[in-house]
């Protein structure tokens, strides 16, 4: 024995307010052939014609929504140029504070270090032979 689906069950189960799911069960026994359209419009208190439109209406996207799709997870949408630009801007970003942070602590250690790592304390300063003589004469004390 075939077991029948309780249309108005399902039809309750539905998110929707009750003026709709109500439409859904009327216009549904019109599809079965248990009321005629005018029964039904005299039931929903609405025109036939008004009736027709939801009957279309509810065809048409029941119809859509039966659609065959392709098996499986639809595919991810490509990431757009917007995207890309700003994850490309966040990995310079992190490769530059990496620098930063670097270029800082190799400041400091020859800050500390500087006479005992063979450099000089401070780097700014240029070697002995490049320093430039002043053309004036410092007095005699």
């Amino acid at each position: 024995m075939a077991r029948h689906a309780d249309i108005h069950s399902i039809i309750a189960r539905q998110d929707g307010s009750t003026v709709a799911r109500e439409r859904c069960a009327v216009l549904m026994r019109v599809i079965a052939g248990e009321l005629t359209m005018e029964s039904a419009a005299t039931q929903l208190g609405l025109s036939t014609q008004r009736l027709h439109e939801l009957r279309e209406r509810m065809t048409a996207v029941a119809v859509a929504t039966l659609e065959p799709q392709a098996p499986g997870r639809p595919a991810a949408a490509p990431p757009d140029a917007k995207d890309q630009r700003i994850a490309t801007l966040e990995a310079d970003l992190g490769r530059t504070k990496r620098d930063l942070d670097c270029a800082l602590i190799r400041a400091e250690i020859a800050i500390v270090f500087g006479d005992r790592l063979g450099g000089k304390k401070n780097d700014t300063q240029p070697p002995d032979g490049d320093r430039r003589r002043s053309s004036k004469r410092r007095p005699r004390l």
